[in-house]
């Protein structure tokens, strides 16, 4: 293998390696280095390095002019290398993985695909292999309920107080929420906990809020979409 040298104006670099017809060589251009091989182009000046490639190829890494990918069953490994992404094109899985144990796990072979929360054999579209947790919030005076609400405590033990629902939209569509009265002294005298409708039905009634009267009233409900607000899918009361 040789190297030619060169001075001047040439065609194909300061440095080019004499036997290549690919054009193999090195430019020095205005505080720059420029290498190009095979269609990998290298180019550091006093701004910035960047770097472009056609093609490049490693043990398990590919890189394209499209695409970053790896080969099936080969993974992205952060810190001490407990915490591994892995992925199959194959079988159409994705893994999130922490000391070999599987913690995140996608199938994307049936159609939209299977999540797997501690289960890499999900049988439903969402399968959680241990508890579950939603927020609890306490209220005692009137509030605007929200997305980051899920279950609603509502202490009346002082005044009456009234949650308002967020307007039912078509995008909110099977959300659900748990309304729950729970006077801190146990009492609350005339006092009521109001479910407000937002200007959408709650059960077809278009007109009337729900009313929950006595200490240990519950309702859960769901949204289904901007044309009919609300239903009740439980209820009980005292």
């Amino acid at each position: 293998m040789a190297y030619k040298f060169t001075t001047g104006s040439v065609s194909r670099g300061d440095i080019h390696y004499e036997d290549d017809r690919a054009q193999t060589y090195i430019d020095f251009d205005d505080d720059k280095i420029a290498l190009k091989a095979n269609g990998i182009t290298f180019t550091l000046d006093d701004t910035a390095p960047s770097w472009t490639a056609c093609k490049l190829e490693g043990a398990a890494l590919h890189i394209n002019g499209s695409n970053l990918y790896l080969d099936n069953n080969k993974g992205v490994v952060w810190g001490d290398s407990s915490v591994l992404v892995m992925g199959n094109a194959i079988t159409e899985t994705l893994s999130i993985k922490a000391n070999a144990t599987t913690y995140f796990h996608l199938d994307g072979d049936a159609s939209p695909g299977k999540i797997g929360i501690g289960t890499t054999t999900p049988g439903s579209f969402l399968q959680v292999s241990g508890s579950t947790a939603f927020n609890v919030t306490l209220f005692s005076s009137n509030s605007a309920v929200d997305e980051t609400h899920h279950t609603l405590i509502g202490d009346c033990n002082g005044n009456s107080v009234t949650l308002t629902l967020p307007v039912a939209t078509d995008a909110m569509a099977g959300r659900e929420y748990t309304f729950k009265r729970a006077d801190s002294g146990g009492s609350g005298g005339s006092n009521s906990l109001t479910i407000g409708r937002n200007g959408r039905a709650i059960d077809g009634d278009g007109l009337n809020d729900l009313i929950l009267a006595n200490d240990g009233d519950c309702f859960i409900l769901q949204c289904v979409g901007s044309s009919f607000g609300w239903i009740v899918i439980s209820k009980y009361a005292r």
